[in-house]
C-alpha cells in the first residue's frame, strides 16, 4: 500500500514538473515540427514574395505592428494565425537531396519567410510546385536537404497587408476603467467610478457632482473597444484636413495600472466601402477617428460620433431617488383627492394597513414597486426660487417609501407641468423634477384595486 502511494506521488510530481517546464519554455513542440516554436514568443515576421510588396510585422509589447509597406496596427489573431502555420510546420524531408537544383525553383524562390524568436532568425524559402500532388519544394536555412510543404503554405503566407490590419479602434480592459473625461460641443464632463455594494457605480464630478446614468457611461466605456474601421488613411501632415485639429469630440479613458486611452473624432465624410453583405461597395457616412499613439487614421461609422455627443442631461442619472424594490418594506400614499392608503411588508407578504386592514394584492403592489424603482425625470429644475409655482409648497400627493434599514424617503407630487407630466420633489434633494403620469396612473383609485379578496 505504501508503495502505491509513493508511485502515485512520483507520477504527480512528474506531471507537475512537465507543466512547470511547459509554462517556462512555452509550447511543447510535436514530433515532426521543423521549427517547433511558440507563437507567443515570436517577435517579428517578414514575408518577401518574388512578385509584390514585402510585408513586415513586429511585436511591440502586446501589440503587433505592420512596419512595411506602411505603418499601422496589425490584428493579433490574424498575425498569429499566419505564424502558427510556420511555428508548427511539419514538412516532408529528403535529407540527401540538393535543394539548389534548378528543377526545384529555389534559386529564385517564389516566396521567402523569416521570423525571429528569442533573438534568433528562422527562414524558409518556397520554390516550385511538385509535378504530382499538392506540395511545393522548400529550403530551410540551417537545415540540410530538400523539404516538401503543402501548397497552401504559400497562400497562408501571401497575406495582403490590408488583410492583417487591426480594425478595432482600441484595446483595453473595460473593467479597469476608473474614470473618464469627455469633451464635445456640449461641454466638458468628468466621470469617476465608485465601488458600491460590490458593484461599480458612475458619478459625474464635472460640471456638477451627481450620479451618472449607468447605461450612458457604460456605452462610453465599452464603445471604443467595439467599433471597427471601415477604411484606413495615413496620418495627414495637417490635422485640420480631417477636422482633428479641433475635434468634434475627445474621450479619455483612464485605466487602472495602465496608460490612458485617448481618442478623437473629426469630420464626417461619405466614402464608398465594401458592404458587410457582400453586395459590393456602397456609400456610407463615416467619421475620422484617431487614437493617441496609433500612427494611422481610421474611418468608422458615423454613429460613433453620436455616441460621443452626449450632453449633461444624457449623462446624468435621471432617477429621482435611488431605490431597490426588494429593499422597500412600506408604502404610504396620502392624496388630497383620491384613495390614500398604507401597505406594509411582513414575512414576505404585503398587507393593507389602511384604510381597511387585510391582505394586499401582490400584483398591484409589484406594479407600484416597479414604477417607484424606475421613476425618472425628463427635466431638472435646480434650486427653484419658489416651490409654490410648482404646486409643491403644499403638494397634492405625498408618497412615503420605507426601506428595510428603516429609512423613509418622501416623493411629493405637485401641479401639472404639461398634459401628461407633473412637477415632483423628494426629501432627498432641493431639485424639482418633471415626471410622467405613469406612476399616478398605477396608483389604486378605489379600495378594491389594492385589497385582496383572498
Amino acid at each position: 500500500m505504501r508503495y502505491r502511494y509513493t508511485l502515485g506521488a512520483a507520477l504527480l510530481f512528474a506531471a507537475l514538473l512537465v507543466w512547470v517546464l511547459a509554462k517556462e519554455r512555452g509550447r511543447v513542440p510535436e514530433k515532426g515540427e521543423v521549427f517547433g516554436l511558440d507563437v507567443a514568443q515570436v517577435t517579428r515576421l517578414e514575408v518577401v514574395p518574388k512578385e509584390g510588396m514585402p510585408l513586415t510585422v513586429e511585436k511591440r509589447g502586446d501589440q503587433w505592428w505592420i512596419t512595411a509597406p506602411f505603418q499601422g496596427w496589425a490584428s493579433k489573431d490574424e498575425v498569429e494565425r499566419v505564424l502558427r502555420t510556420l511555428c508548427e510546420l511539419k514538412p516532408d524531408r529528403r535529407p540527401d537531396e540538393d535543394p539548389s537544383k534548378p528543377e526545384y525553383g529555389l534559386a529564385q524562390p517564389v516566396l521567402t519567410a523569416r521570423m525571429w524568436c528569442g533573438g534568433k532568425k528562422f527562414e524558409i524559402a518556397l520554390g516550385d510546385e511538385t509535378p504530382v500532388g499538392s506540395q511545393r519544394f522548400a529550403r530551410i536555412e540551417g537545415r540540410k536537404g530538400l523539404f516538401l510543404v503543402s501548397s497552401f503554405l504559400k497562400t497562408d503566407l501571401e497575406k495582403k497587408p490590408e488583410d492583417l490590419r487591426d480594425k478595432k479602434l482600441a484595446h483595453y480592459d473595460k473593467d479597469k476603467v476608473s474614470s473618464l473625461a469627455l469633451q464635445n460641443a456640449n461641454g466638458t464632463f468628468e466621470i469617476v467610478a465608485r465601488q458600491e455594494g460590490g458593484g461599480k457605480e458612475w458619478y459625474l464630478s464635472q460640471p456638477m457632482a451627481t450620479r451618472a446614468d449607468r447605461w450612458a457611461v457604460d456605452n462610453l466605456v465599452n464603445r471604443p473597444g467595439e467599433v471597427e474601421a471601415k477604411a484606413f488613411e495615413p496620418m495627414p501632415k495637417n490635422l485640420a484636413e480631417v477636422g482633428l485639429d479641433k475635434p468634434v469630440a475627445k474621450l479619455v479613458l483612464r485605466i487602472e495600472g495602465d496608460k490612458p486611452v485617448t481618442l478623437m473624432i473629426g469630420k464626417t465624410v461619405e466614402k464608398s466601402v465594401e458592404s458587410s453583405t457582400g453586395a459590393g461597395a456602397e456609400p456610407q457616412q463615416l467619421v475620422y477617428a484617431m487614437l493617441e499613439g496609433r500612427p494611422e487614421l481610421l474611418l468608422v461609422e458615423a454613429s460613433f460620433a453620436s455616441d460621443l455627443s452626449k450632453d449633461l442631461m444624457g449623462l446624468r442619472d435621471k432617477h429621482i431617488v435611488v431605490l431597490k424594490r426588494d429593499d422597500i418594506v412600506g408604502i404610504k400614499v396620502q392624496r388630497k383627492q383620491g384613495l390614500s392608503f398604507t401597505v406594509t411588508k411582513r414575512a414576505g407578504q404585503w398587507f393593507l394597513d389602511s384604510p381597511q386592514p387585510g391582505k394586499a394584492k401582490q400584483t398591484k403592489v409589484d406594479d407600484l414597486l416597479w414604477d417607484l424603482e424606475d421613476l425618472q425625470t425628463s427635466e431638472f429644475i435646480e434650486k427653484p426660487a419658489d416651490l409654490k409655482q410648482y404646486g409643491l409648497a403644499i403638494p397634492q400627493m405625498v408618497i412615503a417609501v420605507t426601506t428595510k434599514d428603516n429609512k423613509t424617503i418622501k416623493i411629493m407630487i405637485g401641479d401639472k407641468a404639461s398634459e401628461d407630466r407633473y412637477y415632483c420633489k423628494t426629501s432627498e434633494s432641493d431639485t424639482v423634477y418633471v415626471i410622467s403620469d405613469v406612476l399616478l396612473g398605477a396608483l389604486p383609485s378605489k379600495i378594491d384595486d389594492i385589497k385582496s379578496t383572498e
